[in-house]
């Protein structure tokens, strides 16, 4: 789910090659090496990042709202 972008299950970190060959191998997947994008950060990418490919179209929210718990609403 991507819920803290840091870090895997466990708060095993993504930038350990350790870790991310563990879960490459529990999952079957490829998985990047690099940390994830913070949910105060989402609405920045979703508004502002002109770079189609890094540009974030959609993202569902549930049980949370960022209008009243996240920085800077606007």
């Amino acid at each position: 789910m991507g819920v803290l972008p840091n870090v895997y299950p466990g708060y095993q970190s993504v930038t350990d090659p350790k870790m991310r060959e563990k879960f490459e191998k529990a999952w079957g997947a490829k998985l990047s090496d690099k940390v994830g994008i913070a949910l105060t950060r989402i609405p920045e990418w979703v508004i502002h990042e002109k770079d189609p490919v890094k540009r974030i179209h959609a993202y569902y929210i549930f049980g949370e709202d960022p209008g009243q718990s996240d920085p800077d609403l606007e």
